[in-house]
């Protein structure tokens, strides 16, 4: 009779744990093996000429080779509560064409199967304006050249 008790016990057991009535203990374990992130931040920098600017990102071309017509260009997201502007008075005071120097922080998140990796801007240090040479222009510039010798646009005569 004893030994019908026990199995009979036993299989109850095994039915509460197959059946989830032990569930929330097992919910509990389940947070305690999820892997934190490992976060690791590095401080680059990189200098070159403005290619676009908008109000949430800039685009910076570093490295440029003449022979084949290559550009090596970063975009940078630009939050504008947290950046810090050098050299110039406001975000939109820096154009197309000029030669600045970006400051941010690259954030790589390790969660073992995979990494994730941001770019945050911190700093962008205003060198100098756009020159005559310069492959990216002033949208003022752009209008000026759209005339024509004469005077008339492009558009033809109005």
């Amino acid at each position: 009779m004893k030994k019908i008790y026990l199995f009979f016990a036993l299989v109850m057991v095994m039915a509460s744990v197959n059946t989830g009535v032990c569930a929330p203990a097992a919910e509990k374990d389940r947070g305690k093996n999820k892997k934190e992130p490992v976060i690791s931040s590095v401080v680059k920098q990189v200098q070159g000429e403005v290619s676009n600017i908008s109000k949430r990102s800039i685009s910076i071309v570093f490295e440029r080779n003449e022979e084949t017509g290559e550009e090596f260009e970063m975009l940078f997201p630009v939050d504008l509560k947290e950046i810090k502007i050098e050299h110039k008075r406001s975000y939109g005071d820096i154009s197309q064409g000029d030669t600045v120097l970006v400051i941010y922080r690259e954030e790589t998140s390790d969660y073992g199967d995979k990494q994730e990796m941001k770019a945050k801007t911190d700093v962008i240090r205003f060198l100098k304006p756009a020159d005559a040479s310069s492959v990216y222009k002033s949208k003022a510039a752009v209008t000026e050249e759209a005339l024509d010798v004469e005077g008339l646009s492009l558009k033809g005569v109005k």
